[in-house]
Formats: C-alpha cells, sequence, structure tokens
C-alpha cells in the first residue's frame, strides 16, 4: 500500500506541473496573440483641412511640425499648394505654382520638400512635347519658409522626349542634391545634379545608365554619405532594386540590395524608399519574382548584423513608404488590395534590428497611388488620395508598436 501511496502523490505531483506548465504556455500564447493583434491607436487628426479635387499629397517632417503638400485640380490651371501643421493646427493653403500644361500622374508627383525649417524645395512636372509622355520637372526654392519663390528652373531641355521626372531630393552642404529618371535615346538612365541659391545647376551626372523608367528614387543621408536607391534594369529586363552612394561629392558604383531576379517586361511602377538613422538604415521595396507578390525590408545595423525580411501575403501590393520615428527607430508603410485597400505597418529598432509587430487596417475608401508618412511628437501621420480625389489623413500613437 505504502508503494501505491508514493505512486499516487507523484503522479499527482506530475499532474500540477502539467497543469502550471499548461497555465503558462496558455498565457504566452494570449500575450502573443494580444501583441499581433493590437492595433495603433487611431485619433482625429487635427482639424485637418478638406481638400477634394486634389492629387498627390506628400508629407515632410519640420521640427516644429510638418508640410503636407497636393495638386488642387479643381480647375483647368492646376496648382501646387502646401500647408504647415504647427501648433496643432493647419494653415491656410498657400499656392506655390500653377499652370495649365502640367503632368499630373498618381506615381510622380509633384512635392515640396522641407531641407530644414526655412529652406523648401518645390518640384512639379510639365508637358514637354505633343505625347502625353513627354514632360520634365521643374522647381523652385524658398528661404523664407514658403513666403516667397525662386524662378522656376529644370536640367533637362524643354523640347525633351520621354519621362523626366520620379524625383528625389536630399540636403548635400548648403544646396539640395537631386536623382531623377532621364530618358536619354531609348533607354532610362539615372541622373544626378546639385542647384546652389543662384538656380544654377551644377555637377550634372549620370549615376547608372541603364534603369526602370517608371519607379521613384529615394535618398537619406546616413552619416557623411547620401544613399539612394532605385529600381535597376538588366540587358534581360531583370528590374531589382540597386543602391547608389554619394561621399565627398563623388557617387561610388552602385550595387544591387537582394539578388530577388524579377524578370518583367515593363517597369511595375512601384519603386523603393530609405531611411537612415544614427543607428542604420532600412530599405523597403516590393518584388514579384518568380509571380510571388512580396514586400522586402533589407536593413543595415551599425550594432547588429544584416538582415532581410519578407512580409506580405498574395494581397501585397506594395506602394512602400518610411520615416524616421527616433535615432534607432523607423516606420514603414505598405499596401495590400482585396475588396479593399489595407495599409501595413510596422517598425524598426536599428539597434538590433529588431521588429515590431506587424499591424494592419482597411481603408473604407481605397488609395491611389503612393502614401506618405510622416512622425511628429510620438505621432503617426499617414495621407492619402481617395478614388474621389479626395486627400485624407489618418494620425495614429506610435506607443502602440
Amino acid at each position: 500500500m505504502g508503494g501505491i501511496k508514493i505512486r499516487i502523490q507523484s503522479l499527482a505531483r506530475n499532474a500540477l506541473i502539467i497543469s502550471a506548465l499548461s497555465l503558462i504556455l496558455i498565457n504566452c500564447a494570449s500575450t502573443a496573440k494580444e501583441a499581433q493583434n493590437k492595433q495603433p491607436q487611431l485619433y482625429q487628426s487635427h482639424s485637418f483641412p478638406s481638400i477634394d479635387k486634389a492629387r498627390t499629397p506628400r508629407l515632410s517632417s519640420l521640427s516644429n511640425g510638418m508640410l503636407l503638400s497636393w495638386v488642387d485640380i479643381s480647375s483647368p490651371v492646376k496648382k501646387l499648394k502646401f500647408s504647415r501643421f504647427i501648433d496643432n493646427q493647419w494653415s491656410k493653403p498657400q499656392i506655390v505654382q500653377q499652370g495649365t500644361n502640367w503632368f499630373i500622374n498618381y506615381a510622380d508627383y509633384a512635392s515640396i520638400t522641407a531641407l530644414d525649417d526655412s529652406h523648401y524645395v518645390a518640384s512639379w512636372l510639365e508637358h514637354t512635347g505633343r505625347r502625353w509622355i513627354d514632360y520634365r520637372f521643374l522647381v523652385s526654392q524658398s528661404f523664407d519658409a514658403g513666403k516667397s519663390w525662386s524662378k522656376p528652373s529644370s536640367p533637362i531641355a524643354n523640347n525633351i522626349k520621354g519621362q523626366n521626372g520620379f524625383l528625389s531630393v536630399q540636403i548635400n552642404g548648403s544646396n539640395p542634391l537631386f536623382v531623377w529618371i532621364s530618358s536619354i535615346g531609348k533607354d532610362y538612365a539615372v541622373q544626378s545634379a546639385s542647384l546652389n541659391s543662384k538656380g544654377e545647376w551644377l555637377n550634372l551626372e549620370t549615376v547608372d545608365t541603364s534603369s526602370c523608367s517608371c519607379c521613384h528614387t529615394d535618398m537619406s543621408r546616413f552619416g557623411d554619405q547620401i544613399l539612394m536607391v532605385y529600381r535597376d534594369r538588366t540587358q534581360d529586363e531583370i528590374r531589382d532594386i540597386s543602391l547608389a552612394s554619394l561621399k565627398n561629392d563623388q557617387w561610388k558604383e552602385q550595387s544591387i540590395i537582394e539578388n530577388d531576379g524579377w524578370k518583367i517586361n515593363g517597369c511595375p511602377v512601384n519603386g523603393p524608399s530609405i531611411t537612415a538613422t544614427e543607428s542604420g538604415y532600412v530599405i523597403i521595396w516590393f518584388s514579384a519574382a518568380n509571380d510571388i507578390p512580396a514586400v522586402k525590408i533589407k536593413s543595415f545595423s551599425v550594432l547588429a548584423e544584416e538582415q532581410t525580411k519578407t512580409l506580405g501575403d498574395d494581397k501585397v501590393s506594395g506602394r512602400v513608404d518610411s520615416a524616421k520615428v527616433s535615432e534607432s527607430q523607423v516606420m514603414m508603410i505598405w499596401l495590400s488590395e482585396n475588396k479593399k485597400t489595407t495599409v501595413n505597418l510596422q517598425m524598426i529598432d536599428l539597434k538590433n534590428n529588431n521588429f515590431s509587430p506587424e499591424q494592419s487596417f482597411p481603408i473604407e475608401n481605397g488609395v491611389i497611388g503612393f502614401p506618405s508618412i510622416s512622425v511628429f511628437q510620438n505621432r503617426l501621420y499617414i495621407t492619402y488620395e481617395t478614388l474621389k480625389h479626395e486627400i485624407k489623413m489618418l494620425e495614429l500613437g506610435i506607443e502602440s508598436f
């Protein structure tokens, strides 16, 4: 009987241990599920003005707020406008430039970029030929926070054929550096040039002699160099993402970020995004190699090994953007398309290359083109164009990531 009693006690003790372990596992699974299903808090976006009959909204960061730009299409005369978000208020919209021969497109967008709190750069597109596809970009600078603007200029001739746009800008010393896609003969190339305060274009260079024709470029400063990403193009029609860097005013040879091997006989109109911090930088892009749509992230950390992560499912459509959250954190956004457009968000800490849980939510009205994001005072702002050409703004809490 003593042996039976000991065995019963042992079984009871084992049962208690198993029960305790089960509770721990259940709690861990519940916590993980809660983290996965945790949604960012959605706020009413501070008296955001009603903007309709408008195209291609873009956000740019200021030290004390944000700048929103868009193209007003309410009349045959198109107008590039902007509003600033300062002291929890959006300012009255101001007109920067206007015209009747503008090229308006969801992927190659007009914008205003704040290089600092007083130096703004505006860019837009105008037709240069009889064909719809013939256009170039024009640029104007403001050195007084948008109160006055310089005479528009371009490094591209006014009778050029083909597409000449997909512009990105980054400060380089005291002058803005521009990178764009140029139509050269029967091919497209990545070119760059700087613009000084006198309106003179300097150091026109070809960074890559063959690129995708309709994917936007992007730039970010990392230490003493400027990093630029774009969609490359080989003779075999492989269109993967490349990285080039500018240091001491010299472009270094570009390199493929990831050998996706996406072979496509046409531009997918889906460019990359890059954001750098003191801790490293992250590149996010779309690929459909082997007919498998995916959003990919490549992170380079000063303190951790680089890594590549693939996100999304068969409904992912890309149209990415990214923004700096802190000196080590970057927020990323991409879209998915099903019956509704879904916004997908994820944050990375470049100190250790750790990702926050991915968060997603549908947008009722759908999205045209590329959403634009900015971070200010621990809030994430997302702007996009609806199917009815209205501009919407979402405001989310960073603390939930």
